[in-house]
């Protein structure tokens, strides 16, 4: 692991997405128009969401799991077949005839599914999440998405209930940091990048806004791309490492090999074991999982009120 400071250029080139044409209030271009028959969902986010709406039925396909499905969601999403590990190419999803395509942005590329409006000429509509491409990413557009899907597939009641519930979730951990008045650690919330590098969430991701509400202290709100210097001169209180389902298998290597580095070693996280592991799936692609990911975070931050 070699490293050295580079703020917020490559960060930003990661996650600073413009708003392409195609965004999803585009989605409903006919409003009157039944709810879809068949979907395809390209993302783990979008396939959580609809699988905790009740529309299991309405989805033919599906693609990229960041993470494992929520195991009470497990035996819905075995039904539905999985176009492919990451994204699909075009020829796999033309295959399936759908009526309808929801994911993020990063699906639509030359590569795998093509632009958007490419398949609204074929008569399929798209639905792309609003934290993929705007910016600041925040739970607000998270609800913005949910209501719309719920307008689409004529379930919106179920969509304003699973808004109140997270509202509730949450409130109840604020409430909990508001009474005990504690002292908000400085935290890092990172991923390993393939060169070794690590990306540093800042405050403009959903990320940065979930560590706030869980009651950390970000040690680099503006982002960064670290190396081992800049991260051993930072010296969070607490380190979170996000990984992906792909990178499971090497997070407890990753955790160990900053426990034995000569510089990292001597951090106050690692001195003190709070260096810890968070699904993608309850990070950066949250969705659904926003309050489960808030409550994780809280219990790292704060073990004595969140045990």
């Amino acid at each position: 692991m070699s490293f050295k400071p580079m703020v917020l250029g490559l960060w930003a080139a990661i996650f600073s997405l413009p708003a392409a044409a195609g965004g999803p209030a585009e989605a409903e271009a006919n409003p009157a128009s039944p709810p879809p028959a068949r979907v395809l969902t390209v993302n783990g986010s979008a396939t959580e969401l609809l699988l905790r709406l009740g529309l299991e039925k309405h989805l033919v396909g599906t693609a990229y799991l960041d993470n494992p499905v929520a195991p009470d969601l497990a035996a819905a999403y075995a039904q539905i077949p999985v176009l492919a590990e990451k994204y699909p190419a075009r020829e796999a999803a033309l295959a399936l005839e759908p009526d309808f395509i929801y994911g993020w942005q990063s699906a639509f590329t030359p590569q795998t599914l093509g632009a958007p409006d490419s398949w609204r000429r074929l008569g399929v509509r798209v639905f792309i999440s609003r934290n993929s491409f705007l910016k600041p990413q925040r739970i607000s557009n998270f609800y913005a998405d949910l209501l719309e899907i719920g307008r689409i597939f004529n379930v919106e009641e179920r969509a304003r209930a699973f808004i109140r519930g997270v509202e509730n979730d949450l409130a109840v951990i604020a409430g909990r940091l508001a009474e005990s008045e504690r002292r908000r650690p400085r935290v890092l919330a990172g991923e390993y990048l393939p060169n070794g590098l690590m990306l540093a969430y800042g405050q403009t991701s959903l990320l940065g806004e979930m560590l706030a509400l869980a009651g950390g202290d970000n040690v680099f709100p503006e982002g960064a791309v670290l190396s081992a210097e800049g991260l051993a001169e930072a010296d969070p209180e607490v380190l979170i490492l996000v990984h992906m389902l792909k990178d499971a298998p090497g997070v407890e290597a990753h955790l160990n090999e900053i426990r034995l580095h000569p510089a990292l070693s001597r951090l106050r996280a690692v001195k003190s074991g709070r260096i810890h592991p968070l699904p993608l799936a309850e990070a950066h692609c949250a969705g659904v999982r926003i309050p489960s990911g808030v409550r994780r975070l809280a219990g790292y931050f704060h073990p004595e009120l969140f045990p």
